[in-house]
């Protein structure tokens, strides 16, 4: 079995050949040496700011947001409002068209709502939700919630959530932003 380092494009990578499994040991070896600038000494300080780096990095992909991104959504609007359109039946679903209008000053990259619907006696009937990505700041757009197997001529009320707002600042950096939005329905 051989291994390669190549280094394509500004990007470490291993190649084995043969199709044998990788050797976890001569790979740790070769990315800390990789890592640790080439030099084989490399101190636990070296490592450290390494692993830290390695953490934020992660943390932001995976949606945890610098304390920056939090401050600039609190200070913003933050606000969706919500307008119903029309209710209809299609099928077996009913339909329940509504614009939605982003009155933030953030680009909101993925959104969710969702609606508790209600009879005329106000017993439950149905809980249903739409998504959405591509949002901006300003921007008004048509969509609509699918409720299965309920007549549209049941609902009388609803009751509507935001379950999901992803703010993205670019370069695959966004941050779960649910907590600073509340929605606005209109009349």
């Amino acid at each position: 079995m051989k291994h390669y380092i190549s280094n394509e494009e500004g990007i470490y990578s291993i190649r084995r050949e043969n199709g044998m499994k990788k050797n976890p040991i001569l790979i740790t070896l070769v990315m800390l040496i990789i890592f640790c600038g080439g030099s084989a000494n490399a101190t636990s300080n070296q490592i450290s700011q390494n692993s830290e780096g390695n953490t934020r990095l992660s943390e932001q992909r995976a949606g945890r947001s610098p304390e920056t991104w939090d401050t600039a959504a609190q200070q913003g609007t933050s606000v969706l409002e919500f307008k119903f359109l029309k209710m209809y039946q299609s099928g077996s679903w009913a339909k329940v068209d509504f614009s939605l209008k982003n009155r933030s000053d953030q680009f909101i990259g993925f959104w969710q709502v969702s609606a508790d619907l209600f009879d005329s006696k106000g017993e439950y009937l149905a809980h249903s939700y739409t998504n959405g990505h591509n949002l901006r700041a300003g921007q008004s757009l048509t969509a609509t919630i699918l409720v299965p197997d309920v007549r549209a001529s049941a609902i009388k009320s609803w009751k509507l959530f935001i379950d999901n707002i992803r703010v993205e600042k670019g370069s695959g950096t966004s941050f779960d932003a649910t907590r600073y939005y509340k929605l606005k329905e209109l009349e």
